[in-house]
């Protein structure tokens, strides 16, 4: 069953996701603090999180960076903030989608299905032996668990997806590490 993170210190607005997340057959990890979404990610890894950004602990944005160097399970931002330039901080820090309070149950389910169906038709790369989950960032070659560090892992990904082609090192210095060079 898909698993969904909601992370919103707001009570009432958690509980009335839960409500709508459940009817839909979505099951529900709840957590309100910002400084506790890692250790609860790792512990129980949700195949997307709904984010608020506004926490206490810490915040959304930050939150949302550690979670993108850890996975790229889909994260859609839910927030009271609308301007532009949080809208654009969301998505630069990582966020795959933003919507904002108050929002449509209907329209956020239909988001929450489209980010899952695009994050479960790509989330999985197979090389003979070698299968590579980019959302839950594990490795295994002939069903043993290969433990790679972000950048190693990253660096895998981005040559598997691509199997015959030849990258330049100022591509995979782009690709993998996010430099530009002049």
């Amino acid at each position: 069953m898909t698993r969904v993170m909601v992370v919103e210190d707001d009570r009432d607005i958690s509980e009335m996701l839960s409500i709508v997340l459940n009817e839909a057959g979505i099951d529900v990890d709840l957590v309100d603090r910002g400084d506790q979404v890692i250790s609860t990610f790792r512990t129980n890894p949700p195949d997307l999180v709904l984010l608020d950004l506004m926490l206490p602990g810490k915040d959304g944005v930050s939150v949302c960076q550690e979670l993108r160097n850890e996975s790229l399970v889909p994260i859609v931002m839910l927030t009271a903030k609308s301007e532009t330039s949080d809208v654009v901080k969301g998505l630069e820090a990582g966020a795959d989608d933003y919507m904002v309070k108050p929002f449509n149950g209907q329209e956020l389910l239909a988001r929450i299905r489209t980010r899952l169906r695009r994050s479960q038709g790509n989330s999985k790369l197979k090389i003979c032996d070698i299968e590579i989950d980019q959302l839950s960032h594990t490795i295994t070659r002939a069903g043993k668990s290969i433990i790679l560090t972000r950048l190693e892992f990253e660096l895998l990904v981005t040559l598997a997806k691509e199997p015959g082609r030849v990258f330049t090192r100022e591509a995979l210095l782009k690709e993998v590490w996010g430099y530009s060079l002049p």
